[in-house]
């Protein structure tokens, strides 16, 4: 005789194997995406790992919130994307910067760090985070 008690908890402990294995295959795979799919470089040099960033939830604002978790993944309107989505598709050295005469590429660095287009704004916030953490270091 078969006892249902022991015929679900065998169950119980199948799917718990399953769902520990597939967990594990996720989580190399997303440590695999993020070494090597070009679109996320910007975003692995801040996020190694695939554990939850606390980093968004600090950011109070749905619309800012949404903005920095778009430009991290690299679904954004910056040349270095837009380039890679054209007919015929632009090489990345030719995606350079519109809105300034710096001849770089227009990437995600470059939009936060380099771009004169965007000094004002960039000095304003740089301003008010020293205001908040005077030992940033710019």
């Amino acid at each position: 005789m078969i006892d249902a008690n022991g015929d679900e908890l065998r169950t119980k402990q199948y799917r718990s194997t399953v769902t520990e294995n597939f967990k594990n295959d996720l989580k190399i795979h997303q440590y695999e995406m993020i070494k090597f799919n070009k679109k996320l470089t910007f975003y692995s040099t801040f996020k190694t790992d695939v554990t939850t960033s606390n980093s968004l939830e600090l950011i109070t604002n749905q619309k800012h919130r949404r903005a920095v978790a778009n430009l991290r993944a690299g679904n954004h309107n910056l040349r270095i994307q837009t380039g890679r989505h054209s007919t015929p598709k632009l090489p990345e050295h030719l995606r350079i910067c519109q809105y300034c005469s710096s001849n770089e590429v227009e990437n995600e660095a470059h939009f936060i760090l380099f771009c004169n287009k965007y000094d004002t704004i960039r000095n304003s916030l740089v301003e008010d985070i020293i205001s908040k953490y005077p030992e940033f270091d710019y």
